[in-house]
């Protein structure tokens, strides 16, 4: 990631978004995203698993793959992306997904 992020164009081909943006949405999810370290290992850190998600999400490789990229095991990674992708709905529907009420709708298919 430190090397990825010097090159905002090689990050953008990685993660299909600039490193502000990603910094946004990290901004947005860490605290909910963030894990404890335990006495036998350290936790992955928040900037980590939003890079799984997106890398998951830009390419739709295999969770195996993922997780040999990121030195993972696939049911980590599948468990990453699922709660990252969950808080990323939560913090951000209210932003960026518009919902109709039913009378619109129905204007619309009329």
């Amino acid at each position: 990631m430190p090397q990825l992020r010097l090159d905002e164009q090689r990050f953008y081909v990685y993660f299909r978004m600039t490193p502000q943006c990603f910094d946004e949405i990290l901004n947005l999810v860490k605290d909910e995203i963030r894990k404890s370290d335990t006495n036998y290992r350290e936790a992955i850190s928040p900037e980590e698993r939003l890079a799984i998600t997106l890398r998951f999400l830009a390419t739709g490789d295999t969770f195996y793959t993922i997780g040999h990229s990121f030195r993972l095991g696939f049911t980590t990674v599948s468990a990453i992306v699922t709660e990252v992708c969950e808080a990323i709905c939560r913090h951000m529907e209210h932003i960026y997904v518009f919902t109709r009420t039913n009378r619109e709708y129905m204007e619309k298919m009329c």
